[in-house]
């Protein structure tokens, strides 16, 4: 076995773990409801007694595990980024942290491996700096969001999707016939609500032959540049206000 193929074995067994039901379920705790504010909050989770502690290191502990790997060598840096990027969205979370949990730990390489391959990024601070805003909009209180007193009608849901690849690049986000369908009333633009900002957006299409060129096929996505600060692999609900020509991202 070639080393490019033994490293893409590693890769593939790193994901396998993840999706094991204790492991998955820590890493949405950790990504939806994990919001620390402070050092002494992270402290508190990490080494407190609750029910939040085995969560947290089952996460942390798992992804600096995975990045070890890179730090030596058994997996190359360009195939494991390219792979992977809630390892950068768990940095960008606990980044502001870290001197003071290190310090008060008296554990000066906490999660370094993590921090050594994110930073190692050539976009290292842009990278950090999206899944920083998007943390920020997750922590903002459903009552903090944009004003709705215009509503003639009850807001209804669209449906739930997961953030693709491609979406935080092109600000497409793919969405099926059903739920197209059902924004066509909103007509040619709208805008899309993500946090505090509303944003431009429109209803686009695509032909397409990705099942076989036997096959042709459309696909259906919401283009918003909005999108462009959405994390891959993060679930979400699209919220369709159509009486003020609105989707909201919650």
């Amino acid at each position: 076995m070639s080393d490019a193929s033994h490293a893409a074995s590693i890769v593939l067994k790193l994901y396998e773990l993840r999706t094991e039901p204790a492991l998955r379920d820590a890493r949405a705790w950790f990504a939806f409801e994990f919001y620390p504010a402070s050092a002494r909050d992270v402290l508190r989770t990490w080494l407190g007694p609750g029910h939040e502690s085995a969560p947290y290191r089952m996460v942390t502990t798992y992804w600096d595990m995975a990045a070890s790997l890179v730090v030596q060598g058994a997996i190359p840096a360009d195939m494991f980024n390219a792979a992977n990027t809630e390892h950068i969205a768990l940095y960008s979370k606990l980044r502001p942290f870290l001197a003071e949990v290190r310090a008060k730990t008296n554990y000066p390489d906490y999660l370094g491996s993590i921090e050594r391959v994110v930073e190692s990024l050539d976009n290292a601070e842009e990278r950090i700096a999206i899944f920083a805003r998007y943390v920020e909009r997750q922590r903002t209180p459903m009552t903090s969001r944009h004003p709705r007193s215009d509503r003639t009608g009850e807001p209804m849901l669209l449906e739930r999707r997961t953030v693709s690849r491609k979406t935080p690049n092109d600000g497409r986000l793919e969405i099926t016939k059903v739920a197209a369908a059902k924004c066509e009333p909103l007509g040619a633009s709208f805008h899309v609500e993500l946090g505090h900002d509303r944003t431009p957006a429109r209803l686009g299409t695509m032909q397409c032959t990705c099942r076989g060129a036997d096959n042709p096929h459309i696909h259906y996505f919401i283009e918003s540049e909005a999108f462009k600060e959405l994390v891959p692999g993060d679930e979400i609900e699209l919220e369709l206000d159509a009486s003020c020509k609105t989707i909201r991202v919650v």
